[in-house]
C-alpha cells in the first residue's frame, strides 16, 4: 500500500482516514471481550500504512502474531475514534461500545 497510489491517504482529512479504517475494521476485525481489544489482520505490504493511519487519528496500535499479522488496539481507542461506524450499528460496534467506558461530558 505504500506507493504513489495510496500516498493521498496520508494527507487526507481525518474523517476520510476514519472512514477507510472503519471499512477495514468492519469487514475484518475481531472484537476480543476477554482481553478488551480489537484485532484486524493486515497483509505485511499494508502494515506500515495501517499503523500510520491509526496514529494519524490518535490511536496507538500494536502488531501481534505472525500468521496472520494482526494490528491490535484497546476497546477504549476503538470506541473513541470510532473504528466501527455508528451509523451502521453493527454487532461489532455494539460490542465495542458496550465494553467501553462511557464518555462523560
Amino acid at each position: 500500500m505504500s506507493d504513489f497510489r495510496t500516498q493521498w491517504m496520508r494527507t487526507a482529512p481525518n474523517h476520510l482516514k476514519i472512514a477507510f479504517l472503519q471499512r477495514l475494521f468492519e469487514s475484518s476485525a475481531i472484537v476480543n471481550a476477554e482481553s478488551k481489544c480489537v484485532c484486524v489482520p493486515v497483509p505485511p505490504s499494508h502494515l506500515n500504512d495501517v499503523i500510520m493511519l491509526l496514529k494519524d487519528v490518535g490511536a496507538s496500535a500494536n502488531v501481534v502474531g505472525t500468521d496472520p499479522i494482526m494490528v491490535s488496539l484497546g476497546i477504549e481507542e476503538a470506541a473513541r475514534i470510532p473504528l466501527f461506524n455508528p451509523r451502521i450499528m453493527s454487532k461489532k460496534y455494539q460490542e465495542v461500545t458496550s465494553m467501553a467506558t462511557p464518555i462523560t461530558k
